[in-house]
């Protein structure tokens, strides 16, 4: 689910698009690998 979230961020997408695949926390995470 976070590499789904990922590739949709990546591709432009909003950040709640990517919430409907992964948990809000995960993204947070994502956000402090980045």
């Amino acid at each position: 689910a976070v590499k789904i979230a990922w590739k949709k961020l990546e591709e432009g997408c909003s950040i709640e698009a990517a919430k409907s695949f992964c948990e809000p926390w995960m993204l947070n995470e994502m956000m402090k690998w980045k």
